[in-house]
């Protein structure tokens, strides 16, 4: 914007910015103006950035294929009542986040969001996306876990990292939000 309201070129404009060109005295005479006006500026508060975004469940189910036991974990999510958003396209080292569905998330606001990986089909763990989840979870100082199949058999390398491995039939047990949170909580120690 501002090297068209000057006339001049975005190379220009960083060339002043950079002190590596001087403007000649017409051009620091339309800079003062324009910054003076205040009118190309945005307004941001660096202490409040409060992110507020709504998913849409029907919307993005549609758009994802699980395979059967993610299927699987997703029906289980919704009876415990926990909403989930599936990232099967994208290269972060998680497959989901899990998010509170109660209205008022003031007391589980430290746990959420709670970023997952899944057991891929090939009946083990794959120690390179479970090290990325953790790498993430500590960039992030967020929670993770790892949900995993009944018969897959966890590494004793795996139990030393303090990310919890949950196995879907305990998550079959669970009935509500503060049982899931439990478990959790209770599978990293």
């Amino acid at each position: 914007e501002l090297s068209e309201l000057l006339g001049v070129t975005k190379r220009t404009v960083c060339a002043y910015e950079n002190e590596s060109m001087r403007p000649s005295e017409t051009i620091a005479n339309k800079i003062s103006e324009i910054l003076d006006n205040q009118d190309i500026f945005r307004k941001i508060n660096l202490f409040d950035w409060n992110f507020k975004f709504e998913i849409d469940k029907k919307e993005n189910r549609e758009e994802i294929d699980l395979n059967p036991f993610e299927s699987h974990l997703q029906e289980v999510l919704d009876d415990i009542g926990i909403s989930s958003y599936w990232y099967k396209k994208s290269p972060i080292p998680f497959k989901l986040s899990l998010y509170s569905n109660l209205p008022n998330e003031k007391d589980e606001r430290s746990f959420y969001p709670l970023f997952s990986g899944v057991s891929e089909e090939d009946k083990k763990i794959n120690e390179l996306s479970f090290n990325c989840l953790k790498m993430f979870t500590e960039l992030f100082h967020t929670n993770s876990l790892f949900i995993v199949n009944n018969d897959i058999k966890i590494p004793d390398s795996l139990k030393k990292i303090k990310i919890p491995i949950v196995r879907i039939r305990n998550l079959e047990k669970v009935d509500d939000e503060a049982e899931f949170i439990d478990l959790i909580q209770e599978s990293g120690n």
